[in-house]
């Protein structure tokens, strides 16, 4: 799913699938989802910010995303999205610095 993410063609499906599960109205399912996607998102980060001849999303697509679902839905959400930026941060530096993450 978070490949699909970073693709152009399955970013909109991807995102609502997503957001269905974060989101969900039962806050152990929606915890659970946001900790557990951890890893997937940072590797989806990381494969986004790295050359490939794969078409992308542009990388204020998933920034937007991800700051929308930090800011509307907050809690464990929040810090989810959070950890897994901050994740990402120290994992590939670099890249960070680079994205718009770091704004």
């Amino acid at each position: 799913v978070f490949d699909a993410l970073i693709t152009p063609d399955l970013h909109l499906q991807a995102a609502q699938f997503i957001r269905h599960f974060w989101t969900c109205q039962n806050e152990h399912i929606a915890a659970t989802s946001a900790e557990k996607s951890r890893g997937p998102l940072i590797k989806a980060l990381q494969a986004l910010h790295s050359p490939s001849d794969q078409p992308k999303v542009k990388e204020v697509s998933i920034s937007e995303f991800l700051r929308d679902l930090k800011n509307s839905v907050g809690g464990v959400v929040a810090v989810e999205v959070t950890s897994a930026v901050e994740s990402f941060r120290e994992s590939f530096p670099d890249e960070y610095r680079h994205s718009s993450l770091s704004k």
